[in-house]
């Protein structure tokens, strides 16, 4: 039901009821806002204990030795009361609207840290960027004096600036390595860029390398060769090729300027090339994709290959099928 950088909002939906989900990368809980369904905590391991620890707060543990903290909130943040209860099967004792989170309990240290923000709930994610700064900015539902506990990679946490880390257990994320719990509501990265803005479009070292190799590639597409570049057959591979040429024209524009006769001529193949996309019938147009139609019920152009066509997964990798290739 919404969609974001980092992350989404998922719903579950029955009659007059639901449950929503903010499903975001590095969040040390899992949420899900009831409205009107009576929660059961299953799992892939059976459930052997489900102990109260105090009110809105429960700890469980599976037969694989694997202890999790739950929390039940009320809508404005509060930790439930007592009238609210689970079974040991993992089932609450009655209809529930509020937040249910879950969190895993890694050390023996973090049953602490966890509950100390679980009233913080991330419901959303703001980024900005300004020159050498990158600027995250956490939206939160729950107590608003309760900072969120979030999990940051080893590249955010090389760059964070003045941020307050954790003791919180790192995790081992899928990929990218260890993850560490961060605690705050904003989150600011500095880049050094001191470096960066000494380079230009190329080193300069490659200049008078690349020249000759430009020159040479120009005359091959001018002969002709630029055809069997980028009118490859699919949108797919000519994309390809105009990558290529588009490449070699931003280099002839660094070595002899916008308006010199080689740069103008390396964009004069474009400008066919491109002709070709939206008369592929012409004479010179022979291998150029067949054609697109506006989809006007999602709003894209798509490749008349495999459009409407069960088979259309296969045609130019998908792209009838707004395939993410």
């Amino acid at each position: 039901v919404k969609e974001g950088l980092f992350g989404i909002h998922a719903q579950l939906r029955g009659q007059g009821r639901n449950i929503t989900f903010p499903i975001y990368s590095g969040m040390t809980y899992v949420s899900g806002l009831y409205q009107g369904y009576t929660p059961q905590i299953t799992s892939t391991r059976a459930i052997v204990a489900v102990d109260w620890v105090r009110n809105g707060t429960w700890s469980l543990r599976n037969n694989g030795g694997k202890e999790f903290r739950l929390y039940a909130l009320q809508l404005d943040g509060d930790f439930v009361d007592a009238s609210i209860q689970f079974r040991a099967d993992g089932r609450m004792n009655q209809v529930f609207t509020g937040w249910l989170r879950l969190a895993e309990v890694q050390a023996e240290g973090d049953r602490e840290v966890l509950d100390a923000h679980a009233t913080a709930v991330l419901v959303d994610w703001d980024l900005d960027v300004e020159a050498g700064l990158v600027k995250y900015s956490f939206r939160k539902n729950g107590h608003v004096d309760t900072p969120l506990l979030h999990f940051a990679y080893a590249h955010h946490q090389k760059l964070l600036v003045q941020e307050e880390m954790s003791t919180l257990q790192p995790m081992l994320a899928p990929t990218k390595g260890q993850m560490a719990g961060v605690i705050g509501d904003t989150w600011l990265m500095q880049i050094d860029m001191s470096k960066v803005n000494q380079l230009g479009f190329l080193l300069p070292a490659r200049a008078d390398d690349l020249a000759p190799l430009a020159l040479e590639q120009l005359a091959e597409f001018l002969e002709d060769g630029w055809r069997q570049t980028i009118l490859r057959g699919s949108y797919y591979f000519s994309g390809k090729g105009f990558q290529k040429i588009g490449s070699l024209c931003l280099l002839l524009e660094d070595f002899y300027g916008t308006n010199h006769r080689y740069t103008e001529l390396c964009s004069d193949i474009l400008v066919k090339g491109f002709r070709c996309f939206y008369i592929p019938g012409e004479p010179d147009c022979s291998g150029a994709p067949i054609g697109s139609y506006y989809e006007s019920e999602w709003g894209g152009i798509a490749s008349k290959e495999g459009f409407g066509d069960s088979g259309c997964r296969a045609a130019d990798f998908g792209n009838a099928c707004y395939n993410d290739h």
